[in-house]
């Protein structure tokens, strides 16, 4: 209970003490560079971006499903 009471109150600052002390014309890229503190956010979709341009069938078509046979 305590931890989740803590991550309410945690998790939001960072985002809020970037929206207050960034420029409008800079919210996008300090937003950006702020998520850069947790590993999975950033290199998910960096990595995925890659897979994609790259082409790999696994990443454009996903899991197949299995064909039925009566």
């Amino acid at each position: 209970m305590f931890w989740t009471v803590g991550e309410g109150i945690l998790l939001p600052m960072p985002d809020m003490a970037v929206h207050e002390m960034a420029s409008d014309e800079r919210k996008g890229a300090y937003f950006g560079l702020s998520e850069v503190r947790q590993p999975g956010f950033f290199l998910g979709p960096l990595a995925g971006g890659f897979l994609l341009d790259a082409g790999t069938a696994s990443a454009q078509a996903g899991p197949r499903a299995p064909e039925m046979t009566a």
